[in-house]
């Protein structure tokens, strides 16, 4: 009677006209089997999907009935691109042509986060662990998140009433503005480790926690909000 925990994974490893690549889908179905047994996730995985795919994905959520307490988390992995002109990252798909100027077959980050932004899901969580992820921060001139407040000294239960009483929109990404390591094939990515690392730790697991856990790593991810963010609200992590 809380709002229910979903998540879609999209992971591609295989392209028409794209290099394979060894770990996605392999990062994908880890981290979906322990959102599903530690936090109880309602998990959709995407394996190797096309651009209509995911906007079918996107429409099935906007479909479902909705609680002021629902959270979404978005996690997809596989090749990205810049587009300098437009100054915004593409996230490339198995049918993604390698020339496409209008970009009709990508997913033009800027565009994905807008839909994203227009769900009817509260609190949202999305994770790109895609090359130049980051370049959002260029396209839309977000600001690095502030926390505000403390918290140390609340329950969880009362944190998590304090996060989730505002809507939410964050975005983490393995990079900041150049190429994403996929990680030796049948291992994980260090994007896709870390969260591994970071879920697997004691009690309730909140965004700002996962951005202060992600700033170790060498790639330098980015961090922000986007749309329709309101300031004090959070995601999280439950275990149940």
């Amino acid at each position: 009677g809380e709002g229910r925990d979903l998540a879609l994974l999209i992971a591609t490893d295989r392209y028409l006209e794209f290099p394979a690549l060894a770990n996605p889908i392999r990062d994908a179905e880890t981290l979906k089997r322990l959102l599903e047994e530690r936090f109880g996730f309602e998990v959709t995985l995407l394996q190797n999907p096309t651009r209509a795919e995911v906007f079918a994905a996107l429409e099935a959520l906007r479909r479902l009935p909705t609680h002021p307490r629902d959270q979404l988390f978005i996690h997809i992995a596989g090749h990205g691109l810049y587009d300098p002109v437009l100054r915004d990252g593409a996230i490339v798909l198995r049918h993604s042509k390698a020339t496409d100027a209008d970009n009709r077959t990508r997913l033009l980050t800027r565009e994905f986060l807008h839909l994203v932004d227009t769900l009817p899901q509260r609190h949202v969580l999305v994770s790109l662990d895609v090359c130049f992820g980051g370049s959002i921060a260029d396209a839309l001139s977000w600001d690095r998140p502030t926390f505000r407040g403390g918290g140390n000294d609340l329950g969880d239960r009362d944190l998590l009433d304090r996060l989730l009483a505002r809507r939410s929109r964050f975005v983490l990404t393995s990079t900041e503005s150049e190429p994403a390591p996929d990680g030796a094939p049948g291992d994980l990515s260090p994007f896709a480790a870390k969260w591994i690392e970071f879920l697997g730790g004691p009690g309730m697991r909140t965004h700002a926690q996962a951005v202060a856990a992600f700033q170790r790593l060498r790639t330098r991810p980015y961090s922000g909000e986007f749309g329709s963010h309101e300031s004090g609200g959070g995601f999280a992590f439950v275990p149940r």
